[in-house]
């Protein structure tokens, strides 16, 4: 995470992949935050979080330092410093600036499509201003290719 950019902005997974997602905040000055889902929610005209989220009972492990941490519907086992809060609305990591990385584990969920992921930090202006990414979720591989007449 940069300012208002995160890099890489698309990533494509599996359903049931096993993930590993590093967050390191580059900026100098700003908290990101880090959330994914889709049906971006609006408040008195600025994005505030999504509608649905991916890690909605998904077994989520953080790692490492975060200025906070909201659970959400995530089943979250937590190791490190900064708050958590097990409150309404998506999961999310909200990251210092210049802090040392957070790692996010967990397994794919069993829904493929498109999923945004982003940082509605400062208001929404964050995301307004193209704080945000895209997730593609795909089917699994079947372990039976096509040309072995399966």
């Amino acid at each position: 995470m940069d300012d208002f950019k995160f890099t890489p902005n698309k990533i494509q997974l599996r359903i049931d992949q096993k993930i590993r997602i590093v967050l390191n905040n580059n900026s100098a000055e700003h908290d990101h935050g880090f959330t994914v889902g889709y049906g971006v929610v609006t408040e008195n005209g600025f994005a505030i979080g999504f509608e649905t989220d991916l890690f909605e009972d998904i077994e989520v492990a953080v790692t490492g330092p975060a200025k906070m941490v909201r659970s959400g519907g995530a089943i979250l086992t937590r190791e490190g410093d900064g708050d958590v809060e097990e409150t309404a609305g998506g999961f999310m990591v909200v990251k210092a600036p210049f802090s040392k990385a957070t790692i996010i584990e967990f397994t794919v969920p069993d829904t493929f499509g498109d999923f945004e992921f982003a940082s509605f930090e400062s208001g929404g202006k964050y995301y307004d201003d193209g704080m945000k990414g895209v997730i593609q979720v795909f089917p699994k591989e079947s372990s039976c290719r096509r040309a072995q007449g399966c």
